[in-house]
């Protein structure tokens, strides 16, 4: 097949390039390389690079796409509070620019939103698709929560007008390789985590740390995201992607600790108003339609990401 993936340099995006090129399929990335990194991208005869920016002009093919993964959009708490208008065109502008390429091909469309549309949740409950939004506007974090939002308003509005053949899945917490190649600090705990354990630097933990997240290996949502590819009917729903086991940042940091045999203390910072306390996901649609489990825990995954940072320094 011939298949489009949009922020194909990025964390997922590059892990999802090798997957399709494993495949045997002809890729084509799109990334303006503002966060994703060319080095992550494989020399393949079979992968055809274009650095540039969805919300403008899109390049010409010059072979119908048959699959498009949409992944471009910045996804860092520092970018949030730094370049909120970015953050805003790229999934508006942006995402109206990708969705009229799929229009035109034919090609079945697959958009990656992101579980901070549930908003704020400071209750144990599991988070279904169904979940009501507890949405905290007009923080730094309420410009991604509402473009993801808008985006998936308009993927869902171009399967009804148009027919579209879209599916919407919302990621919770994946992390792996390449998560921070630049070396930035964009806010993400694992990364930040990891960066200051190796060193024997304190671990900053904002809040008391009982705030829990679940954590999704990259290679268990790359399988999603391939099965979702390959699906032949797909729902007019988004479906929740992400490991249905929560983790308080305490012990996350205290596990990560643990593993890189540190000397690094744990120390207690600022805990932003658009923190949620809690964000872990119920999986049973994508059970259902995809037959998808995550199977790698935290502690295994931790440890694989440890080795290549060890090894590569990424």
């Amino acid at each position: 097949m011939n298949i489009l993936v949009t922020g194909g340099a990025g964390f997922i995006g590059s892990h999802l390039v090798e997957r399709l090129l494993v495949e045997g399929n002809q890729v084509f990335v799109i990334d303006d390389f503002s966060t994703g990194d060319k080095s992550n991208l494989p020399s393949n005869k079979n992968l055809e690079i274009f650095e540039q920016d969805i919300i403008n002009r899109l390049p010409k093919f010059t072979v119908k796409i048959d699959l498009v993964y949409h992944l471009a959009s910045p996804a860092c708490p520092i970018i949030f509070k730094e370049e909120p208008e970015r953050v805003l065109n790229t999934n508006d502008l942006g995402t109206r620019n990708i969705l009229e390429l799929a229009k035109d091909n034919g090609s079945k469309f697959i958009f990656t939103s992101s579980s901070e549309i549930y908003g704020m949740q400071d209750s144990k409950t599991i988070i279904d698709e169904k979940s009501i939004s507890h949405l905290c506007n007009l923080t730094s974090r309420s410009c991604y929560v509402a473009a993801k939002r808008f985006a998936e308003e308009l993927v869902f509005l171009y399967k009804r007008k148009y027919n579209l053949d879209t599916r919407t899945i919302r990621l919770f917490n994946v992390y792996g390789s390449r998560m921070d190649k630049k070396n930035t600090i964009y806010g993400r705990v694992i990364p930040n985590f990891l960066r200051a354990a190796m060193k024997n630097q304190p671990l900053i933990v904002n809040g008391n740390g009982t705030q829990a997240r679940s954590f999704c290996w990259i290679d268990d949502a790359i399988e999603a995201l391939w099965l979702l590819g390959k699906h032949e009917i797909f729902p007019l729903k988004a479906i929740n992607i992400g490991k249905p086991e929560p983790t308080a940042i305490i012990d996350l940091a205290k596990l990560i600790i643990k593993l890189t045999n540190s000397k690094s203390k744990i120390k207690f910072g600022y805990r932003e108003i658009d923190d949620t306390l809690w964000r872990c996901p119920d999986i049973l649609e994508a059970k259902k339609i995809l037959n998808w489990m995550p199977k790698t825990s935290l502690e295994e995954g931790l440890r694989k990401l440890i080795k290549i940072i060890e090894a590569n320094g990424d």
